[in-house]
């Protein structure tokens, strides 16, 4: 399988690894062991596998091959020719940003910011912007380019719930943004807008509210009911003390859902 996806690794096609019901460690441990180069969902408690409508894997099924095709939609491959199955996956399927002969030194790069894992691709383009060859400096001003237009519809986003005066949901896009963007060029705008909106009462509240939310939360899943009875004073807490908050909210919902109304 290492094999065929190091094949197809120009193509617009990304192999993905699930397993299930074991621990985080021991499938780091496999995939350092054995190289395992694509993406790994660790799919711990299997509800990865309920989602997607499959039997509970086990040893007479361990070895599967599903395909998500370029509309959308999710079909069993063929385990015993995975050839066919990736030639199957790509019927159809493009690449998102139109960049033209890329090399293959940011493959790797342009690969990660078609599935939108920028800050995977941001020390190769930052090599290759140095390169001494043109042909990687004209590739990483492109993969550049399609990166900073996708932040820019971000920030549009974020602009918009501003406007709209949700000061809460356009910070935590700009936050967002910052984040995701790390270590590229982020224009200054977003920065001090960014750093306007968390000094905002309105943010700063709904800030503290979702942190101790948060933490209720962790307490509600615990099977002992002393610690139960905190999150429920947590989650009055929040609603007492941040009334008109998102926070508040969802607090009283989930009051109700464990039958105190109190």
């Amino acid at each position: 399988m290492a094999q065929l996806a190091k094949q197809y690794e120009n193509e617009p096609i990304l192999f993905i690894a699930v397993n299930s019901g074991t621990s985080p460690a021991a499938v780091a441990s496999y995939a350092k062991k054995y190289d395992v180069a694509w993406p790994v969902i660790v799919d711990v408690d299997r509800s990865f596998e309920q989602s997607i409508g499959m039997k509970e894997i086990g040893l007479q099924n361990v070895t599967q091959v599903k395909i998500i095709t370029a509309d959308g939609s999710m079909r069993s491959g063929n385990w015993s020719d995975p050839k066919s199955s990736v030639d199957t996956a790509l019927r159809g399927a493009k690449w998102k940003y139109d960049l033209q002969d890329i090399p293959v030194s940011l493959s790797s790069a342009r690969k990660a910011i078609e599935f939108g894992y920028f800050n995977l691709a941001l020390n190769d383009v930052k090599r290759a912007s140095k390169s001494r060859t043109s042909e990687e400096k004209e590739a990483a001003k492109q993969i550049q380019a399609a990166v900073m237009g996708e932040l820019e519809k971000e920030a549009a986003v974020a602009w918009e719930l501003g406007q709209q005066k949700k000061y809460y949901e356009s910070h935590k896009a700009f936050a967002q943004i910052q984040s995701r963007y790390a270590g590229y060029d982020i224009p200054d705008t977003v920065t001090k807008t960014a750093k306007w909106l968390s000094s905002q009462d309105v943010v700063r509240a709904e800030i503290q509210a979702v942190k101790i939310l948060d933490g209720a939360k962790e307490f509600l899943s615990s099977p002992r009911l002393a610690v139960k009875n905190r999150a429920v004073t947590q989650l009055k807490n929040v609603i007492s003390r941040f009334p008109d908050t998102k926070a508040a909210e969802e607090a009283k919902q989930l009051l109700e859902g464990i039958g105190d109304t109190n």
